[in-house]
């Protein structure tokens, strides 16, 4: 490998980390809070969600061609994300709970199969971005050697990341103390 393509096989690795958080969060490689839309890089194109499935815009960084994959709007939470907020995990879960569309009613709908079909749910999400954000990645490190340590490292973080996305949605469902229902709060929700 020429000492050029290794700098770029460098460069391309440390900058598509740099940008992973943003991709697993919110599907996209840019949150421009400015005016409180999201945006894609290069293009810069406005993302407006008005139903759960869409595809959202990801593109390869050498030739602009946006990597379409379906995808969802939902807003995930990692780790380190919002480190000072102890609430947020609880809270980004909350989020993704309301906006189930869902005919199931908790009431009319037997408890067991109402928890397993929103842990199903949840479980689709993480699984629409992380399939997202990988064929992203693929297609922005295809044109380097995958034994280069920066794509290695790379690849190793994505991982990482997609792993914890997931925990993140699992969903306690022991029966509450206090209610009688399951728990639809996150997994180890009182540590």
């Amino acid at each position: 490998m020429s000492a050029e393509s290794e700098n770029l096989s460098t460069y391309r690795a440390q900058t598509l980390q740099a940008l992973l958080f943003n991709a697993l969060v919110f599907g996209v490689t840019e949150n421009d809070a400015s005016d409180g839309q999201l945006k894609v890089i290069s293009a810069c194109t406005p993302l407006y969600f008005g139903h759960r499935s869409t595809y959202l815009l990801i593109q390869n960084l050498d030739t602009d061609e946006v990597i379409e994959h379906e995808d969802t709007d939902a807003t995930f939470w990692l780790s380190a994300r919002d480190e000072t907020n102890p609430y947020a995990r609880r809270d980004a879960l909350l989020k993704l709970r309301e906006d189930w569309n869902t005919d199931l009613e908790r009431q009319q709908t037997p408890e067991a199969d109402y928890v397993l079909a929103l842990a199903a749910h949840l479980q689709r999400l993480v699984t629409t971005r992380i399939l997202h954000v990988g064929a992203w990645i693929d297609s922005n490190v295809s044109r380097f050697s995958s034994e280069h340590a920066e794509i290695q490292s790379l690849r190793r973080q994505f991982e990482t990341l997609s792993r914890e996305l997931a925990v993140g949605v699992e969903i306690c469902a022991m029966k509450c103390s206090s209610c009688g229902l399951r728990c639809v709060e996150g997994k180890r929700h009182g540590e």
